[in-house]
């Protein structure tokens, strides 16, 4: 591995709080891969065996389904730095369950389930990075399936609101995701989601502060939800 490679690891939150440096160190005897992919190629198909971890590192990609019919389903956009599904990686059948394609000129940087856990037996900073981004995956999961019993994208993004005040314990709470992906998890445009939260603002439910909204009145977001 030359230092260039270490430098966009480092980037990732797989090596969070390790230097490119230590990187070096750790890969010294393991080999890894670089890719650069064009807009519009594919890197990687549905019902693929997913046996290799792909760190995206530039650029920004789509993971989308497709159906018997021809039918696609876009699940979500991933934008660098960022490990693509490492979810997948070690189950029992370590199948794609989406193809991941380049919306922008991409490059990646592949290593083996095999070259993954020397690292974890190296590092453990590394192990608990790994685990730290599939509980992430997990909750967001959750989230998404938890919005399912709303109708309205308003109805939505109330409930969410006030989840995360149940979670975080806090009148002003912090946003875990940018809009692009919040927009994502409602299953709308992000100018959709935009016009809801000044909605929101507007009617004097919410005041938005970038990443940080403040509840101003959490018993009218909760009518807000009941609301046909």
């Amino acid at each position: 591995m030359d230092f260039l490679t270490a430098e966009l690891l480092a980037k990732t939150g797989l090596f969070q709080g390790i230097s490119s440096l230590q990187i070096l160190k750790l890969f010294s005897d393991l080999p890894v891969t670089r890719h650069n992919h064009t807009k519009g190629s594919i890197i990687a198909f549905q019902g693929d065996d997913y046996t290799h971890l792909i760190m995206l590192v530039k650029g920004k990609v789509s993971a989308a389904i497709q159906d018997y019919s021809g039918k696609t389903l876009r699940v979500e956009t991933l934008e660098a730095p960022v490990p693509l599904a490492s979810g997948i990686l070690f189950a029992e059948n370590p199948t794609l369950p989406v193809t991941i394609t380049a919306l922008t000129e991409v490059r990646t940087i592949t290593f083996s389930r095999k070259t993954l856990m020397v690292l974890f037996s190296r590092n453990d900073k590394v192990l608990y990075n790994f685990m730290e981004d599939m509980g992430n995956k997990i909750v967001l999961l959750a989230d998404k399936i938890a919005l399912f019993r709303f109708k309205t994208l308003k109805q939505k993004v109330c409930g969410y609101l006030l989840s995360l005040e149940e979670r975080q314990r806090v009148d002003s709470i912090y946003l875990p995701y940018n809009k692009e992906v919040l927009a994502e998890l409602f299953g709308v445009a992000r100018p959709s989601l935009s016009r809801i939260l000044a909605e929101l603002e507007e009617q004097g439910f919410i005041i938005s502060e970038g990443r940080t909204v403040h509840l101003m009145n959490k018993p009218g977001l909760r009518e807000q939800i009941l609301k046909d």
